[in-house]
């Protein structure tokens, strides 16, 4: 530190700062941080208002855009309530089929579902004459297109036309976040294979001396890593490109892995008949999958 001419210690601010204290460019700061405190808080506050202000703003035009567009799709899907930017497809239905065994009526209708983001459960519903017949519970999965059953119905009068209708429709959007890939979810668990395939009357052959009908036999293996409770087979009877039979076969405890020899009494007289088998289990539905007891290996 230097004296000055009447020799008193004299404070050099050009070294100040070359110890370890405060800067002076650092005291000078604080002391403008100091005069500008009040400033700076208001200008804080102010910005913090508007972009809280902006957010309000877009939240609540987010709000009316999705409840006017969902009050307007409620009525087009019949009050299930989806996203508004997800447009849904009605089921398209093709002309129903009926079949006659005996006294009893086996009722079929072709659905095709066109969503590929959103599953069908509903009632599948026959009429007569304009008389309810039967409603049937049923599913179609995301871009499914399936025959639905009604077999075995004893009716007081015959069928001479046959409607149909979609009653009590809701739709189940498939979470992107635990399936990401449709198509992979749904074939993991929907690998099942028929081989084999055998159609053939019990009037030909060795079955001569039986009575009039046939027999349908085929393999069918599990190919997935998921075990069933039940899985019901949809067996559809072709000859050409015409449907005329129908039937329902049901795999009880059908394990990972496993192979099952399938045998079918099937009345009829049928010539040049092709077979359609076709699993019809709901794979979004927990409830039908066995809990795990390893795979069937022989």
């Amino acid at each position: 530190m230097a004296k000055d001419k009447n020799g008193e210690d004299k404070l050099d601010l050009n070294k100040f700062g070359e110890d370890d204290s405060v800067s002076l460019r650092d005291m000078n700061f604080g002391l403008w941080l100091s005069e500008k405190r009040v400033f700076l808080m208001r200008v804080l506050i102010t910005s913090l208002i508007i972009i809280s202000a902006g957010f309000f703003v877009y939240s609540a035009y987010q709000y009316y855009i999705y409840f006017t567009d969902n009050s307007q799709k409620a009525a087009a899907v019949g009050d299930n309530v989806v996203s508004p930017h997800d447009i849904i497809k009605d089921l398209k239905t093709e002309a129903p089929l009926f079949f006659k065994s005996s006294d009893k009526y086996d009722l079929v209708v072709k659905v095709t579902n066109e969503n590929d983001k959103f599953s069908a459960n509903f009632q599948a519903c026959f009429s007569s004459e304009g008389q309810e017949i039967t409603c049937v519970d049923s599913f179609v999965l995301p871009s499914e297109s399936k025959y639905i059953f009604s077999l075995g119905n004893e009716l007081k009068t015959d069928i001479k036309t046959l409607t149909y209708s979609t009653k009590n429709i809701s739709w189940q959007r498939i979470d992107a976040h635990s399936i990401p890939n449709w198509t992979d979810f749904s074939g993991a668990r929907l690998n099942f294979t028929y081989t084999n395939i055998n159609f053939y009357s019990i009037t030909d052959s060795n079955f001569v001396n039986q009575s009039s009908g046939n027999i349908l036999e085929f393999n069918a293996e599990n190919l997935s890593p998921y075990s069933y409770y039940s899985v019901p087979l949809n067996i559809s009877l072709f000859e050409g490109t015409q449907l005329v039979s129908v039937n329902t076969y049901y795999l009880q405890n059908f394990l990972s892995g496993e192979t099952r020899n399938i045998k079918i009494n099937w009345p009829g007289d049928y010539q040049n008949a092709r077979v359609e088998i076709a699993p019809n289990i709901n794979i979004l539905d927990d409830s039908v999958f066995l809990k795990y007891q390893g795979v069937k290996t022989s």
